[in-house]
């Protein structure tokens, strides 16, 4: 089957996305949010739907804010998507227009009727910084600057598919999301939504037969 999907934007448009994936986030996503707001900034979140349904409050809060939600699965395994959109429809009471699949695997959009709708854009990644690691805040700030370029969709981590109590890596993000959007607006980047982003097309079968 011949998918398409968008790694990136135009090369010779300075739009670039902030993309936050695996929230909502009971401890951090409300953060990002105030971070975003104080700078002006408006980005794509793609939510797990389990944390969809328990925190419908802060998907309408994202959504309040004018940044845009997206379809991340359910619970970052395959062929959830469409139970996914089920609530995260509730939550946002419109559907999805952006759909990415954990892991970039685009393969496992196959058999999901969202992913077939029309309009729906299926979005991987270009700009990976690793912010799950934790590698420490001037790596990530560095990686940052050092990747980011003309069309860049830039992958980072509100939240975790793993238990919310537990988890701690998005703080290390967190910290450096001021310095990081500071450095990228100096150099002269505009942050934009995806559905402001010029997105290039890009086919999953060409990229099979390589």
């Amino acid at each position: 089957m011949d998918i398409i999907y968008y790694q990136h934007g135009d090369r010779d448009v300075n739009k670039i996305a902030l993309t936050f994936d695996d929230g909502p986030n009971p401890f951090f996503t409300e953060k990002v949010l105030g971070i975003l707001k104080e700078n002006s900034v408006r980005a794509t979140f793609f939510i797990l739907g389990k944390w969809a349904e328990s925190y419908p409050e802060i998907v309408e809060k994202i959504c309040a804010d004018n940044h845009i939600v997206g379809n991340h699965s359910y619970s970052h395994e395959k062929g959830d998507f469409d139970l996914a959109e089920t609530i995260i429809t509730k939550a946002t009471k419109q559907p999805s227009k952006f759909v990415r699949p954990p892991h970039n695997k685009t393969e496992w959009c196959i058999n999901s009727e969202i992913c077939k709708k029309p309009g729906v854009k299926i979005i991987n990644n270009d700009t990976v910084i690793g912010d799950w690691k934790c590698p420490g805040e001037k790596i990530l700030i560095d990686k940052t600057e050092e990747k980011t370029q003309n069309g860049s969709i830039i992958l980072l981590h509100d939240g975790s598919h793993r238990d919310h109590e537990l988890e701690t890596r998005p703080q290390q993000m967190v910290s450096v999301l001021p310095s990081i959007i500071k450095k990228l607006k100096d150099k002269g980047f505009m942050f934009v939504g995806l559905d402001e982003m010029d997105l290039i097309p890009e086919h999953f079968s060409d990229i099979q037969d390589t």
